[in-house]
């Protein structure tokens, strides 16, 4: 009687070693399927210091993303099936850089760990948009260019139908996908009167900024001519004008261009600049008159040994930093309501890159953030996130919902450390990727965790102009 008891226990026992994990199993399994199903967001960022630049919003809240939108801002926890925790983190909405060349992948990976997410190239641009998007493929951020007009022109333009073949080929690609008209002004005041009215005419019909180059260093009274000229054309018509690249291109006139602006308080005439002082100048081969920088007395440093270059030397180093742009004047720029920041991450006619290209963002975050306090964390995201937004929204309707943090929002969002945000680049070794931007997150998919990038997931989308 007794082995027969033990016995079946034994078969119990054994029974239960079986089936009981499977039990468990089935339980576990259903515990999760029910947390999935019951998670109300795709994906949460619990605890963070949020920052909505366009309503002034500065508190601690959770944002629940779905659909790669924001749906839903609480100050109360909230369930999703991903949650990504920001205690003690700045969570704002991701930079828009409105002057970089981020084709390649790694141009991309080196924009999203720097906490930019979308990228709009005004400055260099391309002469066909279709094979441009062709060669970018799927991007990581979301992308938009403009047509650079100088590859479209004829070789010769003495007569009116060489003129009107230009304008045709510009409309072409606008209307393939065009974002703006990049103009490299001509050397001279002839050239800058006869082709300024057609391109704004073309801008006005396609709703689409003029967006102008100075390559060529000017003369003081030059660029003050042509800057009010510019002036003079957007009061009578309504066009946005952004000057590109005005640091470092206008150099040392850079503060009278400034105060010029001021005085005309004309809303529609934008400026691009990016936080350095210093240019870097092949010697023998600048398109910086090296006597008007010795006569304004800008220090130069040796690009390979750090030294300083005594004024007037005869015998310059091949390459020298230039320090064309004062501090005070990218103070004064900063907090300029008609400024831009753009990273204008391209190589020089050398080869070179510019601490810029991976350090733009977090170094103004760092400098006049947490260092100095010249911008609060609002002001920080207005001027890199809604404000570019909001004025380039009205060539592409889809940034609209970029720029900020706000139910309906797109979910282009970063989480950035306080404590370690700082750009690393130097102009030795420009390519090193900010510190301090923690999380990336694209239309609602994650692409950068824990400062990694995570190159598998591409979830950028071609910015497309509409009326």
């Amino acid at each position: 009687m007794k082995k027969a008891i033990r016995s079946r226990l034994t078969r119990l026992l054994d029974y239960g070693l079986i089936v009981g994990p499977l039990l468990i199993l089935i339980i576990v399994g259903a515990l999760g399927g029910w947390w999935y199903v019951a998670a109300t967001y795709e994906m949460v960022i619990s605890g963070g210091r949020v920052i909505d630049p366009e309503t002034g919003m500065d508190r601690v809240m959770s944002i629940g993303i779905s659909h790669g939108k924001i749906v839903a801002l609480s100050e109360y926890p909230l369930i999703g099936r991903t949650e990504i925790p920001a205690k003690g983190k700045i969570v704002g909405p991701g930079f828009i850089d409105v002057s970089a060349h981020t084709i390649r992948k790694f141009d991309q990976q080196m924009a999203l760990l720097s906490g930019v997410t979308t990228v709009i190239d005004n400055s260099v641009g391309t002469g066909n948009v279709t094979d441009l998007k062709f060669e970018i493929g799927r991007p990581y951020v979301n992308f938009g260019s403009g047509v650079n007009v100088a590859g479209l022109k004829p070789s010769t333009v003495v007569s009116p139908a060489q003129f009107s073949t230009w304008m045709s080929r510009i409309e072409t690609q606008l209307k393939k996908g065009g974002g703006a008209i990049i103009w490299n002004v001509p050397p001279d005041l002839a050239g800058f009167e006869s082709e300024l009215i057609p391109l704004v005419s073309v801008a006005i019909k396609y709703k689409v900024p003029l967006s102008v180059r100075f390559l060529v260093a000017r003369s003081g009274p030059q660029l003050t001519a042509e800057v009010q000229r510019l002036i003079d054309v957007v009061q009578s018509a309504s066009v946005n004008i952004v000057l590109q690249e005005l640091f470092p291109e206008s150099h040392i006139f850079t503060r009278s261009v400034l105060a010029q602006l001021a005085r005309a308080n004309e809303p529609q005439i934008w400026y691009t600049f990016s936080p350095y002082s210093g240019e870097i100048i092949d010697s023998k081969n600048t398109q910086y008159p090296m006597g008007d920088l010795w006569s304004a007395h800008v220090p130069m440093i040796d690009f390979d040994t750090g030294e300083r270059v005594r004024v007037g030397s005869r015998r310059l180093p091949p390459t020298v930093i230039a320090m064309v742009t004062p501090v005070s004047v990218l103070n004064e720029a900063v907090l300029d309501p008609q400024s831009l920041v753009a990273s204008d991450s391209q190589l020089d006619s050398s080869g070179r890159l510019h601490p810029r290209y991976t350090g733009t963002f977090s170094r103004i975050v760092r400098k006049w953030v947490v260092d100095t306090g010249k911008l609060s964390w609002v002001d920080a995201f207005r001027l890199m996130s809604e404000r570019p937004a909001t004025l380039f929204s009205l060539t592409y309707p889809a940034l609209k919902s970029k720029g900020r943090i706000s139910i309906g929002a797109d979910a282009d969002i970063i989480i950035i450390d306080p404590k370690m945000i700082e750009d690393w680049g130097t102009y030795q070794h420009p390519v090193q990727p900010s510190r301090g931007v923690i999380h990336v997150i694209v239309n609602g998919r994650w692409v950068v965790k824990k400062g990694q990038f995570m190159g598998k997931v591409r979830p950028g989308e071609f910015l497309v102009p509409g009326n």
